[in-house]
């Protein structure tokens, strides 16, 4: 069978699997995200990875928490702290520093939209080998109409990241082996857009029985400014601390400001609505930091309280 064939084959099964799903009943039990705005979110990071271009060797492997407290309606504040339990700086020197990353700010959503529009529903998943001895992942699922609830803002806060740091990744022609490992300490803060979306679609459906799509994702966008920028100077380095710095400094010419965009995404309906006492969450992050240049993590853990 040719390639063309082939997509054609594969692309018949979608459609008559999608098909099939459609014709099975359900019966509406709930479709709410009014009810179910986050007032407490906790989500725990069991797994974050962070990486920057200019500081290979501070690559991370990092546990957490995140999450938001509502404190007002349309306002409130949210938080991050991780630290990491593997990171390569402190293998290489023990004087390294791991990863140590803080966020706290607060939101204020002046938009606020509902808009009525088809869903996907799990109703089965399973993973089986196909002819050829290839893993396969079969997803069963039904599109229903549900809301979804959108809010639109701005956001602002406070960081702080420390960790360590090989300056060869960034001052290239550096040639003196005892100036090119530091731990590095930024501070600063945080302003730009966010949007958020909420859905709450509860069905029962014939032979599945209690499915959900209960979810908040969050997307946003920001210019950062770090004005605390330190390099701290290890034992076996000769110059002092102010003039290891001045010297990091004047040779990178580095400035505060940066930008990151970011993604997340939590369970938001409690054990009672959804039968699941935790839920699977996830964040993404991207952007450019100050010395450190061009970074990137991606998370997955569990939402441990849903109020």
């Amino acid at each position: 069978m040719n390639t063309k064939n082939s997509i054609a084959v594969v692309l018949c099964l979608m459609a008559s699997s999608l098909l099939k799903s459609q014709n099975i009943n359900y019966k509406l039990l709930q479709n709410d995200p009014e009810n179910y705005i986050p007032k407490f979110n906790l989500n725990l990071e069991f797994m974050q990875l962070d990486g920057a271009f200019n500081n290979i060797m501070g690559m991370s492997f990092n546990a957490g928490v995140w999450g938001n407290v509502q404190i007002a309606p349309r306002i409130g504040i949210d938080f991050g702290a991780r630290k990491s339990y593997l990171s390569f700086a402190p293998l290489v020197n023990k004087e390294m520093a791991g990863n140590t990353d803080l966020t706290a700010g607060a939101f204020l959503f002046p938009i606020k939209k509902a808009k009525t529009k088809k869903m996907q529903v799990v109703l089965s998943s399973s993973r089986g080998t196909n002819k050829m001895g290839e893993t396969v992942e079969t997803t069963r699922f039904i599109m229903a109409p549900g809301t979804k609830l959108k809010f639109a803002g701005v956001h602002a806060g406070v960081m702080y990241k420390r960790t360590g740091f090989d300056l060869q990744d960034l001052i290239k022609d550096l040639d003196d082996s005892k100036l090119e490992h530091t731990n590095y300490t930024t501070g600063g803060i945080y302003a730009g857009y966010i949007f958020r979306q909420l859905t709450n679609l509860v069905l029962d459906v014939e032979g599945y029985g209690k499915r959900f799509h209960s979810v908040a994702r969050e997307f946003y966008a920001d210019i950062t400014y770090n004005p605390i920028n330190n390099f701290q100077k290890f034992t076996a380095n000769p110059l002092d601390e102010k003039t290891y710095n001045t010297n990091i400094k004047n040779a990178t010419n580095e400035g505060a400001i940066g930008y990151k965009i970011g993604w997340r995404t939590y369970q938001i309906a409690p054990k009672s609505v959804t039968g699941k006492k935790f839920g699977l969450s996830g964040a993404f992050e991207a952007g450019k930091r100050p010395y450190l240049g061009w970074f990137v993590s991606g998370s997955v853990g569990l939402t441990l309280f849903k109020k």
